[in-house]
């Protein structure tokens, strides 16, 4: 399981955050904290700005990862309620 932490929201509309653990769809382990950035058309960044090949396994594992954090949200938020 993976833990995601917002870090800023840049000029640039660059959503950038910080992940740890492990994505057990990709069996990717993160090393202890690594930045990533997501772009508003959905683009994966690595910590220098730097897109990460689509569909490698690294952006894969980053992307069920993001995608779990929402899930979670949603479930929180709904329970709330």
């Amino acid at each position: 399981m993976t833990t995601i932490k917002t870090i800023e929201i840049n000029d640039s509309n660059i959503e950038w955050f910080e992940i740890s653990g492990t994505d057990y769809g990709t069996d990717f382990d993160f090393d202890d904290v690594e930045i990533f950035g997501i772009t508003k058309d959905n683009r994966i960044l690595d910590c220098d700005g730097c897109p990460l090949t689509h569909g490698d396994r690294l952006e894969q594992a980053v992307r069920n990862s993001l995608e779990e954090w929402q899930r979670e949200a949603k479930t929180k938020v709904k329970t709330v309620r």
